[in-house]
């Protein structure tokens, strides 16, 4: 009786699919004014019944430099500015309620012509499953240009 039922749990496991879940990606806003608030959208779902942990990082490439640098973490319920630069200007507009981030989102206020950029976000979700738990990391990028009037009509 228990091996038939260890075998149907190995047939049901290899049958069902890893729960990466889909969900349609938002864009962020396509423009940043300067001395506004810029909108930047990261999501990663999952299955909603996989119990999991996420965290949410953001990183900045200033145009023409190599590296990133770390300004924001996010670790429900902590949101945690990271660089000098974004003091007082990054707002946490995520999921929130949950440690099962699923959207990451950050409004950059008071925009300025330094912010002009690559930005990068990485969620680290681990995924609690019944046998062994699941990391994941993903990743997206968006591209601020900043203009002193919008383009947008």
């Amino acid at each position: 009786m228990i091996k038939q039922l260890l075998s149907s749990l190995l047939v049901f496991v290899l049958r069902v699919p890893h729960c990466h879940g889909g969900c349609a990606e938002v864009d962020s806003m396509t423009e940043a004014v300067a001395g506004e608030s810029f909108l930047m959208v990261c999501i990663s779902c999952k299955r909603e019944e996989v119990q999991a942990h996420a965290k949410v990082d953001w990183h900045f490439r200033a145009t023409g430099e190599e590296d990133y640098v770390s300004i924001f973490h996010y670790d429900h319920p902590h949101p945690n500015t990271l660089h000098e630069d974004f003091n007082d200007r990054l707002e946490w507009q995520g999921t929130m309620g949950s440690k099962d981030v699923q959207i990451g989102a950050v409004f950059i206020h008071n925009v300025t012509f330094n912010d002009t950029g690559t930005y990068g976000c990485t969620f680290q979700r681990t995924l609690f499953l019944p046998l062994d738990n699941e990391y994941i990391t993903v990743e997206k990028e968006v591209e601020l240009p900043v203009n002193d009037v919008s383009s947008i009509y």
